[in-house]
C-alpha cells in the first residue's frame, strides 16, 4: 500500500515540476527532468573511509540544478528513506 501511495505521489510532483518549468527560454517545447533518488543514507553525512559523504553528493545536486536552470528543466529529488541510523549527527 505505500509503495503504490509513494508512486502517486512521485507522478503528482512530475507532473507539477513539468507545468512549472520555463519553456520560454526554449526552442522546443521538451522538457529535461533530472530524477535523482537515494536510499538508505544512513546518516552518512560526514566523510568517512574514502566515502565523502553528502558533501559530493550536495556538489552533484547543485551542478544539476544549474544545468537545468540553464536549459529550462527541472529536477526531482526523493529519498526513499532510512536517513538516520544510530545517533543524530
Amino acid at each position: 500500500m505505500q509503495a503504490n501511495r509513494l508512486r502517486q505521489l512521485v507522478t503528482i510532483a512530475i507532473l507539477l515540476l513539468v507545468a512549472s518549468c520555463d519553456r520560454s527560454r526554449v526552442e522546443n517545447p521538451t522538457i529535461t527532468l533530472s530524477v535523482i533518488g537515494t536510499s538508505d543514507v544512513h546518516g552518512a553525512l560526514l566523510p568517512i573511509d574514502g566515502n565523502q559523504g553528502l558533501a559530493l553528493f550536495g556538489g552533484y545536486v547543485n551542478n544539476l540544478r544549474e544545468a537545468r536552470a540553464d536549459d529550462g528543466g527541472a529536477i526531482l529529488l526523493i529519498d526513499a528513506g532510512d536517513m538516520w541510523q544510530g545517533t543524530m549527527e
